[in-house]
């Protein structure tokens, strides 16, 4: 729980507010999880007491409903409620703190509230942005639908009331979309004309992703030259595997680095853009908003793969976003869109509901040739690196691409040949090479059937 505590302070203190939600969402993960319960709810109703004292109360409260993780706990509690009784909701039958037991609560302070939205997706400075992504963060007990409504995309839910914190207006200039507006029980956006809106809903992360229309015009300058979106995954304090010193943000950073130099020279008709060119924060919701954005033909998100137990076989793994049973993916992911599986399986039923079968085909060619070519050009350097194939996950930063989309695992860091490989400057330019000549050749295959 200090690391958590730790996490929300370094994002407060550096304003992200993304980071802030995630490390709020930790605390609360920590609220539902034996040996943490009570000290966990403590932790949030201690850090809302000045701000939002009527829901410091709340969390207080919920402390109560919890077995107690260290002695003292629940005398605690009741002493921060005693502070807090001036912003005590009305409760049926008028308990104060010092009578306060699990059940008191009224059941409309169990459902769902959002307090917080985030927008992302803007084109390059003098480009036009062809879409947008607008993300709420929902909290309680939540089952929100989004839906079209002439030039609005209304999104409502059972229960659903906004805070204050929210704007009531958020005026929108580019990506398809020219307003938000809050009601006290949803959200209206309204669209430019010819765009169009899908939400996914992911539990703890509600999203509307807009399309904006494309004219003739940018059509005809598209067909000139193709937008290819490389990932570093991670970045800044998020720093991902780490292994003996190593760190994934920053080798992935280095080796996607080296491969837009060389998709440069050898497609120089195509516009190459990274989610990052430094090791900073770039939240999961922003890298897809961002290709979505810029009109992305392909979209390739680099990581290195790891485990916290000793790995048998290491190797590279390609997967596109689809839904599988299998159990060490839905780890993975889990690891790597820092969610628990629950919500993996969430992402799952999503996918499920939504025919996608032609952009999982053209998704699946770019990663077989993706994953051929880095692990051939890897082999020249490392002859034993393992072939772990070509596989199906649930990774957030592949949800809601609009184009072809792949995350592609380079190496396994915690297995200590391919740590010390990486290491080396041939090993990740030959990674680097082989990125980029997989995605040539999908982008030669795709301009040939054109």
């Amino acid at each position: 729980m200090r690391a958590a505590l730790a996490w929300r302070e370094g994002a407060r203190r550096v304003g992200d507010e993304l980071e802030l939600v995630r490390a709020e969402r930790r605390l609360r993960e920590l609220a539902d999880a034996p040996g943490t319960r009570c000290a966990a709810s403590l932790a949030l109703a201690r850090l809302r007491a000045d701000a939002e004292p009527r829901r410091a109360y709340l969390d207080a409260a919920a402390a109560l409903e919890r077995d107690p993780d260290e002695p003292g706990c629940r005398e605690e509690a009741r002493a921060l409620l005693a502070s807090l009784d001036a912003h005590r909701p009305p409760l049926a039958d008028g308990p104060g703190p010092s009578t306060m037991e699990p059940g008191d609560l009224p059941r409309a302070e169990r459902e769902c509230r959002v307090d917080r939205v985030a927008v992302f997706g803007t084109g390059p400075t003098g480009a036009p942005s062809r879409g947008l992504r607008l993300v709420l963060f929902p909290e309680g007990e939540c089952a929100l639908e989004g839906h079209a409504d002439g030039e609005r995309f209304v999104v409502r839910g059972l229960g659903l009331r906004v805070g204050e914190a929210v704007p009531a207006e958020l005026p929108l200039s580019e990506g398809g979309a020219r307003l938000l507006r809050r009601s006290d029980d949803g959200f209206d956006l309204w669209l430019d004309p010819g765009a169009s809106a899908t939400a996914f809903d992911l539990g703890s992360r509600f999203l509307v992703d807009v399309a904006a229309d494309v004219s003739v015009d940018e059509r005809a300058a598209r067909a000139q030259g193709r937008v290819i979106v490389l990932d570093p995954g991670h970045g800044g304090d998020d720093f991902g595997a780490r292994f003996v010193g190593l760190r994934e943000s920053r080798l992935v950073l280095d080796i996607t680095a080296r491969a837009a130099r060389i998709l440069e020279r050898r497609l120089p008709a195509s516009q190459v853009v990274l989610t990052r060119t430094r090791d900073e924060i770039v939240s999961l919701e922003a890298r897809t908003a961002h290709a979505n954005a810029v009109g992305a033909d392909l979209f390739v998100s680099v990581h290195l793969n790891a485990a916290d137990e000793e790995v048998r076989v290491g190797g590279v793994t390609t997967f596109v976003l689809d839904v599988t049973n299998d159990r060490q993916a839905l780890r993975l992911a889990a690891r790597e869109n820092a969610m628990p599986v629950s919500e993996v399986t969430g992402i799952q039923r999503l996918l499920a509901r939504v025919h996608r079968a032609d952009q999982v085909e053209r998704s699946r060619r770019l990663a077989a040739l993706v994953h051929e070519s880095t692990l051939a050009s890897g082999r020249r350097v490392l002859p034993g690196l393992p072939d772990r194939g070509v596989k199906s996950a649930m990774f957030y930063v592949l949800v809601g691409a609009r184009m072809p989309a792949v995350l592609l695992e380079a190496s396994f860091l915690t297995k200590s040949e391919e740590a010390a490989a990486l290491r080396t400057e041939a090993y990740r330019e030959a990674l680097a090479s082989g990125i980029a000549e997989g995605i040539v050749r999908y982008v030669t295959e795709v301009d040939a059937s054109d």
